[in-house]
């Protein structure tokens, strides 16, 4: 299921760190208006699977996100706002 125009805010993280070279690309693309090739994927519990960078960087632009509900289970790390930052 697809959900379009989500409030990053309301999504939890999926990982325990960020990658600043992901961070970056992310950064460019948005800055650029290009979109991920992939939709940003979230567990029901709104846990997300895949695209934390992305959402970190939605969150700084203040930018609505799409994302797609997938099945299955991930670790709650909580918000990806306050997740650090390393170099890999």
């Amino acid at each position: 299921m697809v959900i379009r125009g989500v409030d990053p805010w309301t999504l939890r993280a999926g990982r325990v760190n960020l990658v600043i070279g992901a961070l970056m690309r992310q950064r460019r693309l948005a800055a650029a208006r290009i979109t991920r090739h992939t939709m940003i994927k979230v567990t029901a519990d709104g846990v997300l699977w895949d695209g934390n960078h992305a959402v970190k960087v939605a969150m700084e632009l203040n930018r609505a996100v799409d994302i797609e509900v997938v099945k299955g289970q991930r670790p709650d790390c909580g918000l990806v706002a306050d997740l650090p930052v390393t170099p890999r």
